[in-house]
């Protein structure tokens, strides 16, 4: 996520993005259910034994240490109803050679708890999958992924928590440490965590506060991870030294075995990781928003643009110049008056629906540009700002954070999720760009959960990830 090194899901909101396969292929790919008495799953490096309810046991090959567990249970809340696993009859198990999914029956609802360990993984995934059995829709509130009893109590936790709370982020989990020098790391897959220790007991849980249509499919949960670390005994600062400060906060946070363990959990996730650096010339960087290629000096100058980035060695150009001949930087209505810039110069035609990526022509002034930067080996990011108030639907439209009379488009609406999906490959496809800096990412409006609206953002880059698999994405500075 920096100017020059552009990596398409290095932001810890991109690299907490979530494979859903196990969702999909869960009910066809299991066999039989089997006999719940001491189920196991193992790899190289861990073994973990389940009873009739869920995890029971951890144990780190590395060290043979054994993490005892008296139960882990889970709950959720659906509309008014809360339901807890350890009030429902007994589930069904089934099994696969990576996985163990305990089906349960709620009312309404079915229940599958899916526990999973991948031969490279030194961690447990546990997840939730909740099928309605009628055509409502649900609204899913809280959802606790980890309820666990220890055999032992821990003698020190502690849980990272964000430095920005007014966004609705809480803590990123929690490090539950015991006397041998060993730890339990405990997270989910998402910034809005809530973790609590009581004695033995430990809670991870988020609350989703969100609406899902049977048409959406089994509604699955961020995955909860667990991990046994063997601590070094070298714990880092909780909090970075602030800028221009010989000293900081000296208070100790995660050992740096914690760290690592941590960080093998969010590269276990990581939809795209390019081989080699992706090299971004930013056009702003030299002003190019100064240079209206609506004329022909402007498109000169920005060939020079160009020219250098080639030289330089950069495979992609942020391209977001001035065009007279598309927009009008007064008429912009994000935040800091740039909208006449992105989409390459098309954002204000098609915010109104006056420009159609499958349809419409590609403007001269666009079309002479891409070409010569192909010319050059170079390739164009476009700019966009995914919540100004697109006019294609009412629906999405809500009042803006910092003046109600002005209008945005909020990430929690499920349906400009779907415009935007289709809006960005068809852009993609017609004009021949490698990808996206995104930028105006605002997911604090009133009118959902931050949680939705930060789900609803994370769906749409990982839908484009999936639809356009080399495709770039790049952050700039509120892309999260």
């Amino acid at each position: 996520m920096t100017t020059v090194r552009a990596s398409s899901h290095r932001s810890p909101a991109s690299m907490v993005a979530v494979a859903l396969g196990v969702a999909c292929s869960l009910a066809c790919s299991l066999v039989g259910a089997r006999s719940v008495e001491a189920q196991t799953l193992s790899n190289a490096q861990l073994r973990a034994t389940f009873d009739a309810r869920g995890l029971r046991s951890l144990t780190d090959r590395s060290d043979a240490r054994v993490f005892a567990l008296r139960t882990d249970d889970f709950a959720i809340t659906i509309g008014a109803q809360r339901i807890e696993g350890r009030a429902l009859a007994a589930p069904t198990v089934r099994t696969r050679a990576d996985l163990i999914a305990y089906h349960y029956r709620a009312d309404a609802f079915d229940i599958d708890v899916t526990y999973e360990l991948r031969a490279d993984w030194h961690f447990i995934s546990k997840q939730l999958r909740v099928t309605p059995r009628t055509a409502q829709a649900m609204h899913i509130g809280e959802i606790t992924v980890f309820r666990t009893t220890l055999d032992e109590t821990p003698t020190d936790v502690f849980m990272p928590s964000s430095p920005r709370p007014r966004l609705g982020t809480a803590e990123y989990g929690g490090a539950m440490r015991f006397r041998d020098q060993h730890s339990l790391l405990m997270i989910a897959q998402n910034p809005f965590l809530h973790m609590t220790v009581d004695g033995s007991v430990a809670t991870l849980r988020y609350t989703a506060d969100m609406s899902w249509e049977p048409a959406y499919g089994p509604f699955v949960s961020d995955r909860g991870l667990i991990a046994p670390v063997a601590l070094s005994g070298r714990r880092l600062p909780a909090h970075e030294r602030p800028e221009w400060r010989s000293s900081g906060d000296s208070t100790p946070g995660l050992d740096e075995r914690e760290i690592e363990t941590f960080t093998a959990m969010v590269r276990a996730f990581l939809l795209y990781e390019p081989k080699d650096p992706l090299n971004v010339f930013v056009g702003w960087c030299v002003n190019d928003y100064q240079i209206d290629v609506g004329t022909p000096a402007g498109r000169a100058e920005y060939r020079r643009i160009f020219d250098q980035a080639s030289a330089s060695g950069a495979q992609y150009v942020l391209y977001a110049p001035s065009n007279s001949a598309l927009s009008r930087r007064e008429e912009s209505v994000d935040d800091w008056s740039w909208e006449h810039v992105l989409w390459l110069g098309l954002g204000q035609q098609i915010r109104r629906n006056e420009w159609n990526p499958r349809t419409s022509p590609i403007p001269p002034s666009i079309s002479e540009m891409v070409d010569y930067a192909r010319g050059k080996q170079v390739k164009l990011l476009a700019y966009v700002y995914p919540v100004l108030p697109f006019s294609q639907s009412d629906r999405w439209i809500v009042p803006a954070r910092s003046d109600t009379k002005r209008k945005m488009a909020s990430l929690g609406n499920r349906a400009l999720q779907d415009w935007l999906i289709e809006e960005l490959v068809a852009f993609h496809d017609r004009t021949g760009i490698a990808g996206y800096s995104f930028d105006h990412t605002f997911l604090t409006f009133e009118s959902s959960s931050r949680y939705a609206q930060w789900y609803g953002w994370r769906r749409v880059m990982e839908t484009l990830r999936l639809r356009i698999p080399d495709i770039v994405i790049d952050g700039r500075q509120a892309y999260h």
